[in-house]
């Protein structure tokens, strides 16, 4: 069986890696020197992103991650123990190398692993019932969260959306240049209007949330929720672990429900938890503003558009005309929300 495997091995690892159309000469380094280091037997290797990889490892099928930061990967990994100890079991946490180390440091990152988690499908807001399910694993999350926090030690970043937002915001302005050959004047002022009337709305409702800080997982999109073959919800990719209050992450998990409602906020008033915990003013302001859109246009600004990004340009181009289509009736039933007297 050992020599089977053997031979298995160095068939997988003969195959070019390629990403992005090229031989990946540093993919193959990298196995041979997470295996040569780690003493961890590796039959073969499949690239998912640039720093990801999914490892075929005689101890199971494993996630291999490239950090850039060494503190705040070891900080998770206490974090998420802590948060174990206080009753969250469904996060997906770094495991140690078979030779003892959390992390290997290899071309100017340090590189983790994690046990893969078999999904049954792919994860989505979708329906009511799966907008529900995360909902339900997130509370439980910052429930532990709250308890956990005043006993960990080592620093959190702490969370301020807005101020996030606004230097989003900021950026996006400085390269209006470069997105006016893409985006018309129109589209343009609308979403930088949507974006400037969100943090000043903030700013005028806002009171100091009455909850506790928490922990707060730092990116909900669905495709960081796994559901297990046992029926239950894994939370993975924990690189934006911080603190802040909760009502953050519904801004952003609400954002991200938006799509799935119709744009309709009223509809998510149908969730208990968000009617229960979200429904404050300065949360309502803060849900108008047009974030992954304006990140997307920004990210797009770093690098020279290239053949290969000319369809996902077109796609952001068409993206955003929908969702400001879409978003108008959003900003209708803020509005009124928002400065209707007979709300409180």
């Amino acid at each position: 069986m050992k020599t089977v495997c053997s031979i298995f091995r160095i068939l997988m690892m003969m195959i070019p890696f390629n990403y992005k159309g090229r031989r990946d000469d540093f993919l193959s380094r990298l196995v041979l020197f997470i295996e040569h280091r780690s003493r961890l037997g590796i039959y073969g290797v499949q690239p998912i992103k640039s720093h990801v990889c999914i490892l075929y490892t005689e101890k199971g099928i494993k996630i291999i991650k490239g950090h850039e930061n060494a503190a705040h990967l070891h900080t998770v990994y206490h974090v998420l123990n802590r948060l174990k100890e206080c009753g969250f079991r469904q996060a997906v946490n770094y495991e140690h190398y078979p030779q003892g180390e959390l992390a290997l440091p290899f071309g100017n990152k340090y590189w983790t692993l994690t046990p893969y988690v078999p999904s049954v499908s792919v994860f989505s807001y979708r329906t009511f019932e799966q907008r529900e399910q995360v909902l339900m694993l997130l509370r439980m999350f910052h429930q532990c969260g709250e308890t956990a926090l005043p006993t960990i030690k080592s620093p959190l970043p702490k969370l301020c959306l807005p101020t996030k937002w606004k230097e989003r915001l900021r950026d996006f302005q400085k390269n209006h240049s470069r997105i006016s050959l893409y985006l018309s004047k129109n589209l343009f002022t609308i979403l930088t209007m949507w974006a400037e009337k969100s943090l000043s709305w903030s700013k005028q409702f806002f009171k100091a949330p009455a909850t506790a800080f928490s922990i707060l997982h730092g990116d909900v999109a669905s495709h960081n929720v796994i559901p297990s073959r046992d029926g239950r919800l894994w939370l993975i990719d924990f690189d934006l672990l911080c603190t802040g209050p909760k009502e953050y992450e519904y801004i952003q998990l609400m954002q991200r429900f938006l799509s799935y409602t119709q744009w309709s906020f009223s509809s998510l008033f149908q969730h208990p938890l968000i009617k229960e915990g979200a429904t404050a003013k300065w949360v309502i302001s803060l849900l108008l503003f047009p974030a992954d859109l304006l990140r997307e246009w920004n990210q797009l600004c770093i690098n020279p558009v290239s053949s290969t990004s000319r369809q996902q340009l077109n796609h952001l181009v068409q993206k955003t005309k929908m969702e400001i289509y879409f978003r108008q009736r959003l900003v209708s039933e803020a509005t009124n929300y928002l400065f209707n007297e007979n709300k409180k």
